[in-house]
């Protein structure tokens, strides 16, 4: 699995008029896309336009090098582990709600806040080095939605009875014709939760 994308910019906050002038704060500032911010921050600063201009060019370029704003940063997964509910939120509404299997008491899923790393269309599974190839008795399914936990992922089954249960090694099973669904409305970088409430 490939290792996680990683943002230009983590954190940018509105500039406020006791600050001192910065050309990497302008550079931040831009480089998330704040246009608003940057203006207000160009009528207080002492920087120069051609300066500016400048600046914004680099950081548009950076947006494209790293991937800054690739995905949108309102939509997000929540998964509910007890209920067995995956749903996906564009904002505070909520879009969609699947039912998933999750892990087995012995192989649990894991709680905390994760991101979308890669997505895989027609997934091979390796079970103990040997591949098994994409159709109807790949444990994956038809997609592969891969998580920054290592090993973990969201993906179809080859078994659409187990949806609902504690069953998996760790991974969220789907019914594929969701994960299919799910698939096309997720990109690397969003978040994705995991709850055990």
């Amino acid at each position: 699995m490939s290792s996680p994308r990683v943002s230009a910019v983590t954190h940018v906050s509105i500039c406020k008029p006791t600050r001192p002038c910065s050309i990497s704060r302008v550079f931040n500032i831009l480089a998330c896309g704040c246009a608003s911010a940057f203006l207000l921050y160009m009528k207080r600063s002492k920087l120069t336009q051609a300066t500016c201009l400048v600046l914004w060019l680099l950081a548009s370029s950076a947006k494209l090098l790293y991937g800054a704003g690739t995905h949108d940063p309102a939509r997000r997964i929540v998964i509910s582990i007890p209920q067995k509910q995956l749903t996906l939120f564009e904002g505070d509404s909520i879009v969609k709600t699947y039912d998933v299997a999750v892990g087995k008491p012995s192989t649990p899923s894991p709680v905390g806040s994760w991101e979308v790393v890669n997505r895989i269309d027609r997934p091979t599974w390796y079970a103990h080095g040997k591949p098994v190839a994409p159709g109807p008795s790949n444990p994956l399914g038809t997609r592969w939605i891969g998580l920054s936990k290592s090993g973990y992922g969201i993906h179809g089954t080859n078994e659409p009875d187990s949806i609902g249960k504690a069953v998996s090694h760790g991974c969220i099973r789907m019914r594929n014709k969701d994960v299919e669904e799910l698939f096309a409305l997720v990109e690397p970088g969003m978040k994705v939760e995991l709850t055990d409430f």
